[in-house]
This record gives structure tokens, C-alpha cells and sequence, in this order.
């Protein structure tokens, strides 16, 4: 399987039209878990759809996942365009520069494993070196979400994510892997 591997059996990369069968077991078992209130299915196979259509190889620009020794999908996020944040925060960079992270699911078996935490630094690391390739300053930008429990926040937090709104749970990173450490080292120092 292809992807980038750092974590001893899984890989991690974008979701391709060839990865559609993988998605009713993945959907099936996390909804068993009780713990959702839905995964992104309708979304996530429409788009492989549409690559299906073109390219079932191709990967997709938008779902990025997460593949156990044997193949199987055990967590999946998609990463996008932030233009519903334009403007919302003092001081945000200009959209183009941002990422919205959102809809990250990890099975329950897979979880307090490093899967989670290892998706998203791929993802944070590929996003950084592809707009790097593209001649985009790899360095601008912040990484967008919605925190919506407790749990999430501290999950987040540990990645160098800090609240912005606690209202809307709406948290914020720099994608450069140096700055989001960083700034995780001052929270945890007070500063």
C-alpha cells in the first residue's frame, strides 16, 4: 500500500476512488461504537465518486486517511479551504494561506494508539511541503477547527491547537511544524 508510514502498521495519505469499498466496514464500525453522531459517508463517497469517474487513482485533495497492516480504514479527516472563517478572527491570515480540519473520525480500537496524532502531523507535514512544491511559503497559514468536547480539545491542544472562541470551540494552529510546537511549548509553560 502506498502512503507514508511512520507509525509501525499503519500508512496515512489521501483517499483515492479505489478506497470506496473501504468505507461501508469503516462507517459500520464506528457507528457501532455508540460514540457518533454520524461519519461523513454521503460526503466522502460522493466525492470518490467523481475521481471514480476520472481517475480511480487519483488521489483526492480533500479526504485524507488512515490504513491498518491490513488495509483496512481505521480514521479519516478531511482538510479544506477555510472560506467560511474569512474574516472571523483579529489578525487571520488571508484565506488562501488557511486550512478548515474537520470531520476526524478514529475507530474506537485504534484510538489512544498515536493513529490520530500521526494522521494529522502526515497531513499538517504533506499540506506544508505540496504548497512548498506549488512555490507557496510553506510557513503561512494556520490550521482551523471545531474542538466540540472536552476530549477533542485536549487532543488538540496536544498538537499545539489553541482555543479561539470557546463559544463555537473554534481552535487554531500554524500548518508549519516548527511554529505549532512552539506554540504548544508557551501554552504549557502559561505564556
Amino acid at each position: 500500500m502506498d502512503g507514508f508510514m511512520n507509525l509501525s502498521g499503519y500508512s496515512f495519505r489521501w483517499l483515492k476512488a479505489c478506497d470506496l469499498e473501504l468505507l461501508p466496514a469503516f462507517a459500520e464500525e464506528y457507528l457501532a461504537s455508540g460514540d457518533a453522531l454520524h461519519v461523513p459517508y454521503d460526503e466522502i463517497e460522493r466525492q470518490l465518486w467523481e475521481l471514480k469517474d476520472w481517475n480511480p487513482d487519483e488521489p483526492s485533495s480533500y479526504f485524507y486517511g488512515g490504513f491498518d497492516k491490513d488495509g483496512a480504514l481505521v480514521s479519516v479527516c478531511s482538510a479544506g479551504g477555510a472560506e467560511e472563517l474569512d474574516g472571523m478572527f483579529d489578525g487571520m491570515p488571508p484565506v488562501k494561506d488557511n486550512i478548515l480540519l474537520s470531520d476526524v473520525y478514529v475507530l474506537p480500537r485504534c484510538r489512544r494508539q498515536g493513529v490520530g496524532t500521526c494522521m494529522l502531523e502526515t497531513l499538517f507535514d504533506r499540506l506544508t511541503a505540496e504548497r512548498s512544491k506549488a512555490g507557496r511559503l510553506g510557513d503561512s497559514g494556520n490550521i482551523y477547527l471545531s474542538a466540540f468536547d472536552e476530549a477533542a480539545e485536549e487532543f488538540y491542544k496536544s498538537l499545539g491547537f489553541i482555543m479561539l472562541d470557546d463559544l463555537s470551540g473554534i481552535m487554531a494552529a500554524p500548518l508549519n511544524a516548527d511554529l505549532r510546537y512552539e506554540q504548544y511549548e508557551q501554552t504549557q509553560r502559561g505564556i
